[in-house]
C-alpha cells in the first residue's frame, strides 16, 4: 500500500493472518496519509491467529499518522504459541517505532502536537479528471503542516485532509 489517504476507518490499516500460515507476510505500508477521527479507531492493526507473532506480517516506513484524540493507537493481536491465549498489546507511535523498527521516517500528529488542538476534521477530494477548485474560506481550515487554507486545487483524482476547531 504505497501513496494513499486512509480517512475515518475503525482501523485505518489492518494486516491480518486468518487461513494458512505465512501467507499474508511481507506487506508494505509506505508514503501514506493514515488519518483516525476518534478515540476508537486504531491507525494500525496486525493480527495473526496461526502463529504466535505479527513482526513479519508487514513493513511501514514514510507514512504520516494522524490521530488527535487518542495516544495509543497501534495495536497487534495474536494467539500463544499454544493457541490458549489471546495476547492484545496497544502502543503508542514511539513504542510502536521502538518494538518493531518500524516508520523510520514516519511522523506522528498526536495528542501532544501542536495541530491537537484542531479536533475536528474534513476531507476534501476531486473524483473527476480535471482541476477542481474549491472555496474553504468559510472556516478556519488549515493543512497537515499548519499552514492556514482558502482555496483548494485539488489536481484530478487526489485528496486532502484540512484540520479546524
Amino acid at each position: 500500500m504505497t501513496g494513499n489517504t486512509v480517512y475515518n476507518c475503525q482501523a485505518v490499516v489492518s494486516i491480518a493472518e486468518w487461513a494458512k500460515p505465512n501467507n499474508t507476510f511481507g506487506n508494505k505500508v509506505e508514503n501514506n496519509i493514515l488519518f483516525a477521527t476518534n478515540k476508537s479507531q486504531r491507525l494500525t492493526s496486525l493480527s495473526n491467529w496461526l502463529l504466535p507473532s505479527t513482526k513479519k506480517l508487514g513493513t511501514f516506513n514514510a507514512n504520516t499518522y494522524i490521530n488527535v484524540t487518542e495516544p495509543f493507537v497501534f495495536s497487534e493481536s495474536y494467539l500463544t504459541a499454544d493457541k490458549s491465549v489471546k495476547v492484545l498489546n496497544e502502543f503508542s507511535f514511539e513504542g510502536w517505532k521502538k518494538n518493531y523498527g518500524f516508520d523510520e521516517q514516519s511522523k506522528l500528529i498526536g495528542t501532544g502536537h501542536n495541530l491537537a488542538q484542531y479536533q475536528r476534521s474534513a476531507i476534501f477530494y476531486n473524483e473527476t479528471k480535471a482541476t477542481k477548485t474549491i472555496d474553504v474560506s468559510a472556516k478556519d481550515y488549515y493543512d497537515l503542516e499548519g499552514k492556514s487554507m482558502k482555496v483548494l486545487q485539488l489536481m484530478p483524482f487526489t485528496s486532502i485532509i484540512l484540520l479546524y476547531k
